[in-house]
């Protein structure tokens, strides 16, 4: 059986992992927080890794990580610093060397490799711009795949002051796939979610 890597081969895609966030609820930076022994930003990197050759991982803080095989640490740009997750993305979509790229944050880490794959084969299969998830109506833009030909769109959006990320599909084609598993989007965004995250991986949920 073909691994991940090589499903994509034919049609490369890229991953942009966003950890900028600054994770006022949590108390602390999420992309150091303990996940099952290991940072949780490194434990997302590695799922990533499974499946993509190239990784732009889109920080405040660059010079706190070292670059690793695949995987590229950089700063938003200059232009659009602290304006949140679109920035983000249109960092990474003018770093990366492939047409397009699966986007998430860095606490997400019960998504899983396969509904990754799903996700780049339904962006690829409708020829959309963007694609979003969607689970039970509710739009999840930081699990998402977009192609570099909206990067144009998502400057005047900035430059406009717009930073609403799900603001992009009213610009470009659009197109969404529905998850239905609710736990796999789950955000850490307070101590219990991270509570329930690690609870659920111990069960082997995912």
């Amino acid at each position: 059986m073909a691994s991940n890597k090589q499903q994509l081969k034919l049609n490369p895609c890229s991953a942009i992992l966003l950890a900028g966030g600054k994770s006022k609820r949590m108390g602390q930076d999420k992309a150091y927080i303990d996940f099952l022994g290991k940072p949780l930003i490194e434990y997302i990197l590695a799922k990533l890794l499974n499946v993509f050759s190239e990784i732009v991982v889109v920080t405040g803080h660059s010079e706190n990580f070292h670059h690793g095989q695949n995987t590229l640490f950089v700063n938003d740009l200059d232009e659009f610093k602290g304006m949140g997750p679109l920035a983000g993305i249109y960092t990474g979509l003018q770093t990366i060397s492939t047409q397009c790229a699966f986007v998430t944050a860095c606490d997400m880490p019960l998504i899983s490799e396969n509904t990754i794959l799903k996700l780049i084969k339904s962006f690829k299969d409708n020829h959309c711009q963007v694609l979003f998830a969607r689970n039970n109506l509710k739009i999840e833009p930081l699990l998402a795949v977009y192609s570099i030909n909206c990067s144009n769109s998502i400057y005047q959006m900035l430059k406009g002051g717009n930073k609403k990320v799900q603001a992009i599909a009213s610009l470009v084609e659009t197109d969404f796939l529905d998850i239905h598993d609710q736990l796999e989007i789950l955000n850490i965004n307070t101590p219990a979610d991270l509570e329930k995250a690690i609870k659920l991986k111990s069960l082997k949920y995912i």
